[in-house]
């Protein structure tokens, strides 16, 4: 049964309980940042994290087209568990980091604009 996003807000926000609590450093070049995330776990069935520094929540996302959904599917949580998606805040989100303040890094990171569009 698919709730409503208010209904699911809700629903979770009753019934969460949080395990573990997690930081994972950033250096760049002038600047650290620090990624807290925090990894719930919904009685046994249901798992998700939430990362504060991106502010970006499971199970409050709106449309279908924002974001995928990355699970374990091992036989640990009934396939629910999300460890390959904390495993990808450690490996490959933290480490992409930029200062925001170094514009020339940024700026060679972008893709090339395209002539014929806005």
């Amino acid at each position: 049964m698919k709730l409503p996003v208010f209904q699911r807000k809700n629903y979770i926000s009753s019934l969460s309980i949080t395990l573990q609590f997690s930081r994972t450093k950033v250096v760049n070049s002038s600047q650290v940042g620090i990624i807290n995330y925090r990894y719930y776990y919904l009685g046994q069935l249901l798992q998700w994290v939430q990362i504060y520094y991106l502010i970006l929540e499971y199970l409050q996302i709106s449309f279908l087209d924002e974001a995928l959904e990355l699970r374990d599917d091992d036989a640990k949580y009934f396939g629910k568990g999300v460890q390959k998606a904390l495993d990808n805040i450690k490996n490959v989100i933290a480490p992409a980091l930029m200062d925001v303040c170094d514009q020339r890094v940024i700026d060679a990171k972008m893709p090339p604009k395209n002539p014929g569009r806005d």
